[in-house]
């Protein structure tokens, strides 16, 4: 690692490996390419920059600070290294022309909110997360469709948090099938969990205000089954009385 605090050609700031600031000219950096060998973008490093509309990260990124591409608000494309380890709270907060986001696997740790106010409308969960992180795609996102693996949901269950409070999902692709509120209902809270966290998992989402209506229609038709089998089962006993006498 690097010791040394510099200042390249194009404005970047690296100090210790890591991308510290930009002081380039924001007015005709529409192509914003980091440097090669960093191994990070530090908290807030790449911020607020009104006209980026692609970055290029290098291979050997290992993390994204917090906000540190946040209000980038042209910014239309950045692609993931496969070496990123981490992304910080926020990381991508405010870029509201992002309407694409991979995140590669390898990926361990997200941290709160990265695609807040962000335009991301889909986004997928790699199997590499060592942490279920609250509103980790929350916090006011646009997130409508989450792609992950049956195995991650499980963790998600497992883990009685929310990673999607304050988004927009109402669509789940689990290990290739699609899911909308009633497939959810049926193929994995009524077959699978029949528990409450498998909607806990999606608490703070119009899928989960959906699927908690369902809910209680749900309980109260099996108790109106209930108490239908109870009236029944009394005219049959009352019937079998009249009988016998």
């Amino acid at each position: 690692m690097s010791k040394r605090l510099y200042l390249t050609k194009e404005g970047y700031v690296i100090k210790n490996d890591v991308a510290v600031g930009y002081y380039g000219d924001n007015n005709k950096g529409t192509l914003l390419k980091l440097p090669e060998n960093i191994l990070g973008v530090d908290k807030g490093a790449i911020g607020v920059n009104p006209h980026a509309r692609t970055i290029v990260l290098p291979e050997g990124l290992e993390e994204i600070g917090q906000g540190a591409f946040s209000e980038c608000s042209a910014l239309e494309h950045i692609t993931l290294p496969a070496s990123l380890k981490r992304i910080g709270e926020g990381a991508f907060k405010g870029c509201l022309a992002l309407k694409e986001l991979v995140i590669p696997e390898g990926v361990e740790f997200i941290e709160e909110g990265i695609l807040a106010f962000s335009g991301v409308t889909n986004i997928n969960v790699p199997d590499s997360l060592k942490k279920i992180v609250h509103a980790m795609f929350g916090n006011e996102s646009n997130i409508q469709h989450v792609t992950m693996s049956s195995a991650m949901l499980d963790r998600m269950l497992e883990s009685d948090t929310a990673p999607f409070s304050g988004s927009q999902l109402r669509y789940l692709t689990i290990d290739g099938i699609g899911y909308n509120t009633d497939k959810y209902f049926d193929e994995i809270y009524v077959k699978q969990h029949k528990d409450i966290r498998s909607v806990r998992t999606l608490w703070g989402t119009p899928l989960c205000e959906e699927i908690s209506l369902k809910l209680v229609k749900h309980k109260r038709e099996y108790i109106a089954a209930l108490e239908e089998e109870k009236r029944r089962r009394k005219a049959e006993e009352e019937a079998e009385a009249k009988a016998a006498v």
